[in-house]
């Protein structure tokens, strides 16, 4: 879907970035990125109308996971955009949901593992997520699983 919008303030990671666009139940379009100031900021946009405008749904709780976001991934069930980040700095992958139906963060800043003392496989940060059938989320990053 190509939109003849642009989106200011904000920035793709420098690694994987699985972001959107993600249509809601009630037709809207949202949009994972980081901030491109704070960089260590996870935003959403949302837009009612994608040929005309986005803004940024629920800023008052999004995640600030604590050091400028290399990857993420996202993986849409119904109305919930699951959201996995591995920041640069600090070293942990992160889980994250937000709710298109309420427009607010849901979970936010789950450790799901801390790799201060693990290396990369190939020097990379990338991660992958998938939701099962059941609704667990797993998440895959630079050669290693798990599941929360």
């Amino acid at each position: 879907m190509a939109l003849p919008t642009s989106l200011s303030g904000v920035g793709f990671p420098p690694e994987k970035s699985d972001h959107g666009p993600y249509i809601s139940s009630a037709g809207n379009v949202y949009i994972v990125l980081r901030d491109s100031v704070t960089t260590s900021n996870l935003v959403v946009h949302k837009a009612t109308n994608p040929t005309s405008s986005f803004a940024e749904a629920d800023a008052v709780d999004a995640p600030d996971v604590g050091a400028a976001i290399n990857s993420l991934s996202c993986y849409p069930v119904g109305d919930v955009i699951h959201i996995a980040t591995w920041a640069a700095a600090d070293p942990e992958i992160r889980y994250h949901t937000f709710n298109m139906a309420t427009d607010q963060w849901g979970t936010v800043n789950e450790t799901v593992e801390d790799l201060a003392n693990r290396p990369t496989v190939d020097g990379s940060k990338r991660v992958s997520i998938v939701v099962r059938s059941n609704g667990v989320p797993v998440i895959q990053y630079s050669g290693s699983y798990d599941a929360l």
